[in-house]
């Protein structure tokens, strides 16, 4: 196997940080993903570039040797970009809390290929879309896949991701959910709901029996949701990636046993696709009418195979 530019950009940051923690920082991944990197890259070269300690890292010998010349393909590539690419910013839009995993690795692939990704928090990551200045977004990640785009978005699901639901925490919901009582998600049906139509992922239609005149609160953002579940003015559901990212002590995260899970997709505007951008696409989702859905936890787009 031949080395990728990933591999070199995690050894160049760990050499001039000396930890590993410095590194994965600077490179906007995990410390496991960034470890493991390291650990092929040695693999494919065959010699221990660095050693670690408590301490950090250090060069080894074979390492000195290398760092050289790594920096020098590092800064040849960077500087046949700027030559040749013009502008390879890639802003994502987002609503709330990134899928960590799978965005390390979307950020990583992205880098090999010669863009920079930023991330764009915006409340609503579609329009962003199609808003010109600072809040314009190249792709974005969708999470309420069941809105309808505008007739220039297109979007690809790309997996899925497990929700929890959330009760007002001094709910009579959350006491039986705390008391050990078997609740199920179509127990919820007729349950006051807070939902957020701009990013959220639950709405009335989220149940197939959902009462006419049910009462439901919408909201802008997360920020919003979370506040009007903590106030008591109903529940919701969320990825599950939110109980240990965005605790709240009005709020309480209960595992259902039967809470459906939600797609989540990538979505661009079919008309501003750019030469760059759209080799990009054409990489990561190579089938782009693809609807099927599967796990986040694999590569950067894991379609499942029908």
């Amino acid at each position: 196997m031949t080395p990728e530019l990933r591999h070199l950009r995690a050894f160049v940051a760990a050499a001039g940080c000396g930890t590993l923690t410095g590194a994965a920082e600077i490179l906007h991944v995990s410390q496991p993903t960034l470890t493991r990197t390291l650990q092929q890259l040695e693999r494919m070269v065959g010699v221990r570039l660095l050693v670690r300690s408590a301490h950090g890292v250090a060069l080894t010998d074979d390492g000195t040797r290398a760092l050289g010349p790594a920096r020098d393909i590092l800064d040849r590539v960077d500087a046949f970009t700027a030559a040749v690419g013009g502008d390879r910013t890639l802003r994502l839009g987002f609503a709330w809390l990134l899928p960590p995993v799978w965005f390390a690795t979307f950020r990583e692939t992205c880098t090999d290929l010669g863009f920079t990704v930023t991330p764009v928090r915006v409340d609503d990551p579609v329009a962003a879309l199609e808003e010109p200045g600072t809040s314009h977004a190249d792709l974005a990640l969708v999470r309420n896949t069941h809105r309808p785009l505008p007739a220039s978005v297109t979007s690809a699901v790309i997996g899925t991701e497990d929700r929890c639901a959330t009760f007002p925490a001094d709910s009579d919901l959350a006491r039986r959910y705390r008391a050990g009582e078997r609740i199920t998600w179509d127990d919820l049906v007729a349950e006051p709901l807070v939902t957020n139509p701009n990013s959220g992922t639950t709405y009335p239609g989220s149940w197939t029996n959902s009462p006419v005149g049910r009462t439901v609160t919408t909201c802008a953002n997360f920020e919003e949701w979370i506040e009007l579940i903590a106030s008591g003015a109903g529940i919701g559901a969320v990825p599950v990636v939110a109980k240990v990212r965005a605790p709240h002590p009005g709020v309480l995260y209960a595992d259902l046993p039967d809470v459906p899970p939600s797609d989540i997709a990538l979505a661009w505007r079919t008309d501003a696709e750019t030469p760059a951008l759209r080799d990009l696409l054409e990489l990561l989702i190579p089938d782009r009418g693809c609807c099927s859905a599967d796990s986040l936890t694999g590569p950067v787009f894991v379609r499942h195979q029908s």
